[in-house]
C-alpha cells in the first residue's frame, strides 16, 4: 500500500484503501501479521495502524490507547488530519 507522502490519502483512493485494510483485518483476526513499515515510521505508519486498529474493531480511544502504549509521541506526531482520515475510512466501510 504505497503512501507517497505524510498526507492523508485523497477520497478518491478510499476504495483500495479501504478493501485493503478490510483484507489485513481479516489477516489479523485469523492470528496472522503485518510489517508496516515506511521511512521515518511516525506519520504514515501511525495513520495507517490506527485504520487498521479501527478496522478489526477497536474503538477510536482504544486504538488510540494502544498505539501510545508502543510510542509515546504518538498523537504528537501523528496529527488530527491522520485521525480523521482513518475514523472517516472506517466509517464509510464498517461503521
Amino acid at each position: 500500500m504505497p503512501l507517497p507522502h505524510a498526507d492523508p490519502p485523497p477520497p478518491e483512493h478510499d476504495v483500495h484503501f479501504g478493501a485493503s485494510l478490510m483484507q489485513m483485518a481479516a489477516i489479523l483476526r485469523d492470528g496472522g501479521h503485518i510489517l508496516l513499515h515506511c521511512s521515518a515510521g511516525i506519520q504514515r505508519t501511525g495513520m495507517f495502524a490506527f485504520a487498521l486498529l479501527r478496522f478489526t474493531g477497536m474503538t477510536a480511544d482504544d486504538a488510540t490507547s494502544s498505539l501510545q502504549h508502543d510510542s509515546a509521541d504518538f498523537l504528537a506526531n501523528v496529527g488530527d488530519d491522520r485521525l480523521i482520515w482513518a475514523n472517516r475510512l472506517y466509517a464509510t466501510w464498517r461503521g
